[in-house]
């Protein structure tokens, strides 16, 4: 336990303890992160976690680490920093969140046909049910687009 903390016998926070605060660097991720995912989404996301001081803890450090920390840093602009995650995503085989990376992707001006390019690279490096996976998924969200007409 961190010093400073208090718990009861099942590990709660006794109450005492204000919310997660965030910090500058968390805000900044904040903000970056909005851009990335759409304010309304991240908005919905924060609201469902602002009396979760357990989810919050999750979620700053996402924003300092993965926002602020790496799609903050210069070196890369976001077209690339999408079609790589797209393609890290795809090679490990985490089918479960492609759908918000695609979105995210053509929202940062990935066009569909950059998507099957960087799905086709993930072929040769890392496995053809890796890659067609992706596919899978793509066409998923595309249709889900196109059909629905809304907005990526």
């Amino acid at each position: 336990m961190a010093i400073g903390s208090e718990s009861n016998e099942k590990g709660k926070s006794s109450g005492t303890q204000l919310r997660q605060v965030m910090s500058a660097t968390a805000k900044k991720g904040l903000k970056i992160r909005r851009q990335l995912v759409g304010t309304h989404e991240v908005d919905r996301k924060m609201k469902e976690i602002e009396n979760n001081d357990f989810l919050q803890k999750f979620h700053n450090y996402t924003n300092e680490t993965c926002f602020a920390g790496v799609w903050g840093r210069p070196g890369l602009d976001i077209r690339t920093r999408n079609m790589l995650t797209l393609a890290i995503m795809a090679a490990l085989g985490q089918a479960s969140g492609m759908e918000a990376i695609i979105r995210r992707a053509l929202r940062g001006g990935v066009t569909r046909d950059e998507i099957a390019e960087v799905f086709l690279h993930v072929y040769s490096y890392a496995g053809m049910h890796a890659s067609w996976s992706a596919f899978g998924k793509a066409n998923e969200t595309f249709r889900m687009i196109d059909e629905d007409d809304v907005e990526v």
